[in-house]
């Protein structure tokens, strides 16, 4: 995998039962304590650990520095953590893995990771504000949503790593007679690009390298309140949209999606 490299997303985790950490707190927080010094040690002395692996992988060690040299290997609680648990708890609900789907605050737990480092989390949900949500196909918006563009242009700015995607959405913005005036493929270079282009609209994926889609989220609405932000995301958590709106994003898609469909939907909702 290539780029910023997470191990608590998709990749592994560690999971603890109830009655165990009730006995045996201590244990599970040495064993975060050896996983926290052996993530620094791939980052901060490749060389050395490469001594141990590349016999494990099979490689030289002068293969495995060069694959290594391309990630970032991370174990902060952040944003991308949390899309990546709710999504696998739902993946294990949905295909009958588990009886009950279970609500966030009973899902993981910070308390022994703080322990070890308060630096390594990274997140916090927004407050809630009581928004009645609207869904169309796989695009929500909050009720009686106008998006007030005083006549302006509708000058967008698209935000996913993904090529065909902005490919979609630059067709459905030609639809109802918008511009692309900027792509980017990070949270990193959406934030950059919104300050140097200063567009109306900005559509956001979430789970992207690096800064995630929240946080560019987070970032640029504190420097323009006013900006319209719409999610295209594959990611269609319940908690994670309700999070995203009261943010103040105005639209949540999901992937895949029908561009003509999208731009009616737009262009129904601008005034």
């Amino acid at each position: 995998m290539e780029g910023d490299v997470n191990w608590l997303v998709n990749q592994s985790c560690l999971i603890v039962p109830d009655d165990h950490l009730e006995q045996q707190p201590e244990l599970a927080v040495a064993i975060l304590k050896v996983l926290k010094k052996a993530t620094d040690l791939i980052n901060h002395r490749r060389k050395d650990v490469t001594k141990v692996l590349s016999g494990f992988f099979e490689l030289s060690r002068v293969e495995l520095v060069m694959a290594m040299q391309k990630n970032t290997y991370s174990m902060v609680m952040d944003s991308l953590f949390r899309i990546g648990v709710l999504g696998f708890r739902d993946f294990l609900y949905e295909n009958n893995r588990v009886a009950s789907k279970f609500q966030e605050d009973i899902l993981y737990d910070t308390t022994l990771l703080a322990q070890v480092d308060s630096a390594l989390l990274q997140f916090q949900t927004a407050a809630s504000r009581g928004l009645n949500i609207i869904e169309k196909n796989g695009v929500y918006y909050t009720e009686k949503l106008e998006i007030q563009t005083r006549g302006s242009q509708l000058r967008f700015l698209l935000a996913d790593d993904s090529r065909f995607v902005r490919i979609a959405l630059s067709q459905a913005i030609k639809i109802i007679g918008g511009a692309v005036i900027g792509e980017a493929t990070t949270g990193r270079e959406a934030i950059e690009l919104f300050s140097q282009l200063r567009p109306n609209f900005i559509t956001m994926d979430l789970s992207m390298p690096g800064v995630s889609g929240v946080e560019a989220i987070t970032s640029i609405l504190q420097e323009d309140p006013g900006v319209n932000i719409i999610v295209i995301s594959g990611t269609n958590l319940d908690e994670v949209r309700e999070e995203v709106f009261n943010l103040g994003v105005k639209m949540f898609i999901t992937k895949p999606f029908d561009p003509m469909q999208v731009a009616t939907i737009i262009g129904s909702l601008v005034m």
